[in-house]
């Protein structure tokens, strides 16, 4: 874990040995408490991103996770490449981008901007346009 002013960041690497990767089941779980108002980046080379209740600007970035966000208030920018992205009760404007999964927004209020390769969009919007 290391910190710099403002930022915080946690890297968790495996040793460089074939035989860690070798029937390894590993899970690792980081659970990150922030303020209330709180710009987030988080990526993760095959993990999940789950996010709840805060208020700011974030990025999420994952190349083989899906992504679940609730209740966030403010501009998103959410990319995976091989899993789902879900939003609920989002307020703030949405760009939204997966290659192989499904996009789902419920209760969403803001422009979305919606791309998936090889899954469904389904979007209930509140108010805001809507672009897929």
């Amino acid at each position: 874990i290391f910190q710099d002013g403002d930022v915080v960041r946690v890297i968790i690497k495996r040793k460089d040995s074939f035989w860690n990767w070798v029937g390894s089941n590993i899970r690792i779980k980081v659970d990150a408490f922030v303020p209330a108002k709180y710009n987030a980046h988080v990526e993760t080379s095959g993990g999940d991103i789950y996010v709840k209740g805060i208020t700011g600007g974030f990025k999420f970035d994952t190349s083989g996770g899906d992504i679940t966000l609730v209740k966030l208030n403010g501009k998103v920018n959410a990319e995976t490449s091989g899993g789902d992205i879900q939003l609920t009760e989002h307020y703030g404007n949405m760009l939204l981008s997966t290659s192989g999964g499904d996009i789902v927004c419920k209760g969403v209020v803001g422009d979305v901007k919606a791309e998936t390769s090889g899954g469904d969009i389904q979007v209930q919007q509140k108010d805001g346009r809507l672009f897929a």
